[in-house]
């Protein structure tokens, strides 16, 4: 084990610990303090715990290292996942990449939800619970497009053996696929992943923007809830840049950019961080959850 596997794991599992614990505060306090005029947002708010908590679970139990060069991608499993094979591994990697990807949307369903609800009737509880379901089938539909993407572990390690030999892998569990070609599962999963980021931020921050406009309509005990919900939104708005760092990263490795060992570490080492920080910004900036 080197330096840098100690490093993944101290990483992937404090901050999944940490993303577990608050994200499970997060629900207890919408059940027992969550104001009735915010029900149906605490349905949204619900929903991202939940997909935080295995957004977490999963980042802590595969522990991953990502090496994606362009001829195979193989994805080394530190985590507690590799006793029992590397299959489970892969299943619970597909997991964490698109609950992650799935937290970017509802951020911005999140904010949108806000703008809407300003000088409107908020949706019923109903609505908003078909809302998060119709919202994550197109994350359901990826997951299990990654399922089926991987390629026998031993033709992976064969690869690195002939390409890239400076790789030693044999001690590790790992899986993987060799890109002979262009395969349409690996493109559809990298578009939902990498493509939607930088739209995702503009729409937040002109959301935010709209949302400061609409101040000035708000009755002074709205307005102080609507600047209270802004703040955490604000807050949540900066958690993509760790997705981002993770993708900017791939991208460095994938390419060929930058060879450095370290990167293909770091792939995997932003990206804990947004389910593990959003719900501490929630729980300290709501006022009913600070209580």
């Amino acid at each position: 084990m080197t330096v840098l596997d100690v490093i993944s794991i101290v990483i992937h599992s404090s901050t999944g610990i940490i993303g577990i614990i608050g994200n499970i505060a997060i629900l207890a306090a919408i059940k027992f303090k969550s104001p009735k005029n915010l029900k149906s947002y605490s349905i949204l708010l619900a929903n991202c715990a939940l997909i935080d908590i295995v957004a977490c679970a999963s980042t802590s139990l595969t522990i991953e290292r990502m090496i994606a060069f362009t001829d195979v991608t193989a994805n080394i499993y530190l985590g507690p996942c590799s006793f029992v094979s590397g299959m489970f591994c892969h299943v619970l990697h597909s997991v964490m990449l698109q609950t992650n990807t799935h937290s970017l949307f509802l951020i911005v369903i999140a904010f949108c939800y806000r703008y809407y609800v300003i000088g409107r009737q908020a949706p019923s509880p109903l609505k908003v619970k078909a809302l998060c379901i119709v919202i994550y089938i197109p994350t359901l539909i990826v997951v299990m497009i990654g399922l089926f993407i991987n390629d026998s572990s031993e033709s992976v390690r064969e690869a690195f053996r002939i390409h890239h030999p400076d790789h030693e892998l044999d001690n590790y569990v790992l899986e993987g696929h060799v890109d002979v070609g262009i395969r349409l599962s690996s493109v559809i999963i990298q578009i939902y992943m990498i493509v939607p980021v930088i739209p995702l931020l503009v729409i937040v921050f002109v959301v935010i923007r709209k949302l400061k406009e609409r101040e000035e309509v708000m009755t002074t005990k709205t307005k102080e809830m609507h600047k209270s919900l802004v703040k955490v939104l604000s807050f949540q708005a900066s958690l993509p840049i760790f997705f981002f760092l993770s993708t900017f990263c791939y991208v460095l490795v994938k390419r060929k950019i930058c060879n450095f060992i370290v990167l293909e570490y770091a792939i995997t080492w932003f990206h804990p961080f947004m389910p593990s920080l959003a719900p501490l910004i929630t729980l300290f900036n709501v006022k009913p959850f600070k209580k």
